[in-house]
């Protein structure tokens, strides 16, 4: 067997299919996954196609992970550690600097994880962001709110799926985030200004240093709706929506000023404005969108972003990619939160057609809390089609009224 020179940060199972890229490179991979239990079979199935697999008791302990790591690269000449999702990516770079490994730099991942470091280094360059501060003390948030009114977001400055995130809109708002704050490390927490607006998200590949590909979509239900207990949408815009060409400029200009790996996925989030129409940075990662993007784009435009992001972290070549003129249809998803109670009834098929994907989330007899981030859903749908708009925003509101009118929970939230 080839010397293992490849190590695979594996978060979800999911991704496997994607990491299956050559079975040469395969039998040279150590894909590292959380302890999941797996079944034996499944298990003996993964250890024929890698070189090895090992499990990690707590994929989120740091030590742990980099503990393995660095016993891999003792016995094994490492060229290459690969991250495919946000919280690998900043371990991932850590590894490679500490290992002196070839891939995106610490710099440039950190400038990706940190929400404070992002901005600053837009707002350096005249990207306009909404105003922010970070949180070293308690008091911060009171002079922050003396100087800008509310409401305001509270966040942590590198947690994803809106974990952590609060909307403050009053004294009392305030005086509750005090105690979320206090005992967090510093420069956890960030403050900004709420910005009112659409918000947007532009998604795609860059490659030898230059935009390959991107397109933008909608928010029509932004995520942060979902620790409300609202559902949250998006849909890839139409090309005949003016705001196709400028967007993806947008998209062009914050990279040019990132430190943007050579080759990488990304995922930028802003907001147009609702009184001036101006584009408001809100934050962007070099790896792919979560949710329902990379079906929108296999759907859509016959890319499939996971599967070429994790070839080009191998280094491997890959065909140009192309690049359509507009999708083949329109593709949007919708998720719905977790709502308190115990699950009675929850949809288990739909009926419409034009939902290619249908997911559930959750059993029926399940006692739920109340959704903490986007990643805890009872379920939703990430692909779903329309021709026009128009038309996907009729179905996203069909779809909704459709699965709440058969949800039954024993203390059921009003849609």
């Amino acid at each position: 067997m080839k010397p293992l020179r490849y190590l695979v940060l594996c978060p979800a199972l999911e991704w496997l299919k994607h990491i299956a890229v050559d079975t040469d490179l395969n039998r040279q991979t150590i894909v590292i996954l959380p302890g999941t239990r797996l079944e034996n079979n499944t298990l003996d199935a993964l250890k024929k196609q890698f070189g090895q697999v090992k499990e990690v008791r707590d994929y989120k302990d740091d030590k742990e992970i980099e503990r393995i790591v660095k016993g891999c690269y003792r016995r094994f000449p490492l060229e290459k550690i690969i991250a495919l999702e946000e919280d690998d990516i900043l371990r991932a770079a850590f590894l490679r600097q500490v290992l002196d490994l070839k891939g995106q730099s610490y710099e440039s991942a950190l400038a990706f994880r940190d929400k404070i470091k992002m901005k600053q280094i837009l707002a350096r360059k005249g990207v306009c962001v909404p105003s922010f501060k970070e949180i070293s003390k308690e008091t911060d948030l009171f002079k922050f709110v003396k100087a800008q009114g509310y409401p305001l977001i509270l966040k942590p400055s590198r947690a994803t799926g809106c974990q952590g995130v609060y909307i403050l809109y009053d004294k009392e708002d305030i005086y509750a985030a005090q105690n979320i704050i206090k005992g967090a490390e510093a420069s956890f927490y960030q403050v900004e200004t709420f910005v009112k607006g659409e918000m947007y998200h532009v998604d795609g590949l860059v490659v030898e240093g230059k935009i390959a590909c991107s397109w933008p979509s909608l928010y029509f239900h932004p995520p942060i709706n979902m620790l409300k207990g609202e559902c949250a949408s998006s849909y890839l815009l139409s090309p005949e929506n003016p705001l196709v060409v400028p967007l993806n400029q947008y998209a062009e200009t914050i990279l040019n000023v990132m430190p943007t790996p050579r080759n990488t996925a990304f995922h930028l989030e802003f907001f147009i404005s609702q009184e001036e129409k101006t584009l408001i940075f809100c934050e962007v990662a070099s790896r792919v969108g979560g949710k329902g993007i990379n079906q929108a784009w296999e759907s859509s435009f016959k890319i499939n972003l996971k599967t070429l992001f994790v070839s080009m972290q191998y280094g491997m070549d890959f065909p140009c990619v192309h690049m359509p003129s507009s999708p083949s249809f329109l593709a949007g998803e919708v998720w719905f939160p977790c709502r308190a109670g115990k699950v009675k009834n929850i949809p288990q098929d739909c009926p419409f057609p034009w939902v290619r994907q249908y997911e559930v989330s959750v059993k029926v007899g399940e006692t739920l809390g109340l959704a903490q981030n986007i990643d805890r859903t009872l379920g939703g749908s990430p692909l779903l089609e329309a021709r026009t708009e128009k038309e996907m925003q009729e179905k996203i509101h069909l779809f909704t009224r459709w699965f709440y009118s058969t949800l039954k929970m024993d203390n059921p939230s009003n849609p």
